[in-house]
């Protein structure tokens, strides 16, 4: 076995400001050579480089920051090997990392960062409080005095989470900024005047924020917040123009100009894209004309993401594709036009699936001869077990598939990540609803259709 060489490397970053100057000292292990280190910051979207730090000898690198006020910067090789750190407010920052593993870093000397990091773990640790509270509260609905228990955990929780939003506030201006976007208080004991909980986060959760704050311009947890927020907002199952409004409205209350805005906007996208909500395409396009010309890369990635969103966007043309029936016939989306289609992803394992599959059979049955008609996608391996679940369950429409599982095609140009899914279209192969079932799906066929 090859010897480890450890080496430590001082790396003295000189960063040389108008007003001021800092120097970075980091100490290295497990390196053989650092050419260049680069500053990055992020965008929203993805890592920007913004300065190079060039060699000046074995152990020196000097470059220049943007601004002398404390604000987050990536430092490292690649963007993807990059050290977090706040710079701006003080002379020397020595870290300890290792150029395998930028990620772990060990703070040697820096109030700041050492005062950022303690921070952060109290976060962290509110969070799992937090959650465990949650699970005592759902496990005591039926035991009052359990109940008032956990809603006293609550209001622990939430005085010191204050607590935490004040000495932070205290010892640094912009931690307290940082925490001030993490303090969420519960329903339970701060909702007077809200008539449910989802009211209430949707006009509480940036209570303590003021967007105007220049803090929040290179802060990136602005953008984490933000994709937290509208992640959970569109598990709500607002009016999908309740829910712009909602978004909409929020990035109003910021400087129209910010990068505030940005990191929020961008943030904004992530949360709906991992939700799959049918609003992620107007405020990806809504960054995309924004920022264009500022952030030609950014923009370049949203746009593929727009793309590939059309099969979310309700009144939208469904992508196409076509695939094989077990006689090997192939079956195009396109030539079912004319009718109204459910798309049914499912597989002959799947539970749900099988135990839904007498309701769509008694859907087709109700509406085949009204211009309904059904293309079954499985997302099954073994062909003679689709087949078994096909004739098990009289499913008398049409199957396709590649036999690839979960790495199906159609199923990953939908975005499908759970079964059963399904997507409904109207004559002209249009977008109506995605993943109806039951009741709801009969309710949608009876409207479109007509009982």
């Amino acid at each position: 076995m090859q010897k480890i060489i450890l080496c430590l490397l001082l790396v003295m970053t000189m960063l040389t400001f108008s007003k001021a100057e800092v120097t970075v000292v980091y100490q290295m292990e497990d390196c053989n050579q650092v050419r260049n280190l680069f500053i990055f910051e992020f965008n929203g979207i993805n890592f920007k480089q913004i300065g190079l730090l060039q060699k000046q000898d074995s152990t020196t690198y000097t470059g220049t920051l943007p601004d002398t006020e404390p604000r987050f910067y990536y430092i490292g090789k690649t963007p993807q090997q990059v050290t977090p750190i706040i710079l701006g407010s003080e002379s020397r920052v020595v870290l300890k990392s290792n150029c395998n593993e930028y990620k772990n870093v060990q703070i040697i000397e820096s109030d700041l960062n050492a005062a950022y990091k303690t921070v952060s773990d109290e976060m962290r640790q509110f969070n799992a409080r937090m959650s465990q509270a949650i699970r005592s509260y759902r496990n005591a609905r039926k035991d009052s005095t359990k109940l008032a228990a956990a809603i006293q955990q609550f209001a622990i929780i939430d005085s010191d989470k204050k607590a935490l939003l004040k000495s932070a506030s205290q010892q640094y201006d912009y931690l307290g900024d940082v925490v001030a976007l993490n303090t969420y208080l519960s329903f339970h004991n701060h909702g007077e005047g809200y008539q449910n909980e989802q009211d209430y986060f949707a006009n509480e959760y940036f209570r303590y924020v003021d967007w105007n704050n220049p803090n929040y311009n290179y802060m990136s947890w602005v953008y984490e917040a933000m994709r937290s927020y509208a992640s959970t907002v569109s598990l709500f199952r607002f009016p999908d123009e309740v829910h712009k409004n909602l978004l909409t409205g929020l990035l109003e209350n910021m400087p129209a100009s910010s990068r505030t805005k940005q990191l929020a906007l961008a943030g904004i996208i992530s949360g709906l894209k991992s939700r799959k909500h049918a609003n992620m395409p107007h405020f990806a396009q809504l960054f995309v004309d924004t920022y264009q010309a500022s952030e030609p890369i950014a923009a370049k990635a949203l746009e593929k993401d727009l793309a590939a969103a059309k099969a979310f966007i309700i009144g939208a043309e469904a992508p196409d594709f076509e695939q094989k029936t077990p006689n090997g016939e192939v079956v195009q989306l396109s030539d079912l036009r004319g009718q109204v289609v459910l798309v049914d992803f499912w597989a002959s394992w799947c539970g749900p699936c099988r135990r839904e599959n007498p309701n769509v059979v008694r859907m087709y049955n109700k509406f085949k001869d009204k211009g309904f008609e059904i293309l079954g996608v499985s997302l099954d391996r073994n062909r003679d077990r689709w087949l078994g679940a096909i004739e098990a369950d009289k499913l008398l429409w049409k199957h396709v598939s590649d036999l690839k599982g979960w790495s199906n095609e159609v199923a990953k140009l939908y975005g499908v990540t759970g079964i059963p899914d399904t997507v409904l279209l109207d004559k002209d192969g249009k977008i109506i609803a995605r993943n109806l079932r039951g009741g709801a799906l009969e309710a949608k066929l009876a409207e479109v259709l007509g009982e």
